[in-house]
């Protein structure tokens, strides 16, 4: 028997050995604190931040492209000269790029967040915005992080942004007027 009992490895040393990131996370449950995870890194909100900008770029020139096609006459006649249109045409044009350009914003990341709380950039990150409030993000709250907040964050040099460098939290201008947070997962 004592023979038998040597064989058997020891469960607690073998567990303690094993890497951090190989043991699973704990999904957020509305029971925990919002402090017991722990925040994202700067880096990686950045680099989440920078994926998305990237998808939303190409999903708004697709969506240009589409534009393009569908009302050729914005584009000037032939012999004419690209100044050749009027200024409700103009305002027009610039309707329509401000609407991609939200619409962009509000499909690449407000309807991931809507679900799991997660831009594409953040899942790839592993990062997760959750609410201070206890409860689930909420759609305005989703919305007007994602869209104003986060233009008033980056107006002047990002320092918006740069504020998570300082913040004990690591929580940057807009987490702050949406009382949101980003933790690792």
């Amino acid at each position: 028997m004592s023979s038998a009992k040597k064989l058997q490895p020891d469960i607690d040393r073998i567990d303690g050995l094993r890497p951090q990131s190989t043991r699973p996370r704990p999904v957020l449950a509305h029971s925990q604190s919002t402090h017991d995870y722990p925040a994202a890194s700067f880096g990686s909100r950045a680099v989440a931040l920078f994926i998305d900008s990237f998808l939303g770029k190409i999903f708004t020139n697709l969506m240009m492209a589409i534009v393009a096609m569908m009302d050729s006459g914005l584009i000037p006649p032939e012999g004419g000269v690209a100044g050749d249109i009027s200024i409700d045409e103009a305002m027009v044009y610039l309707g329509v790029t401000l609407l991609v350009a939200l619409s962009s914003i509000f499909f690449v990341t407000c309807v991931p967040m809507m679900f799991t709380g997660q831009s594409p950039g953040k899942m790839l990150m592993r990062i997760k915005v959750i609410s201070l409030r206890g409860s689930e993000l909420g759609i305005g709250q989703i919305i007007g992080r994602e869209t104003i907040a986060k233009g008033f964050s980056g107006v002047l040099l990002g320092i918006g942004y740069l504020m998570a460098l300082r913040d004990p939290e690591k929580r940057a201008w807009h987490d702050k007027k949406c009382d949101t947070r980003v933790v690792s997962i």
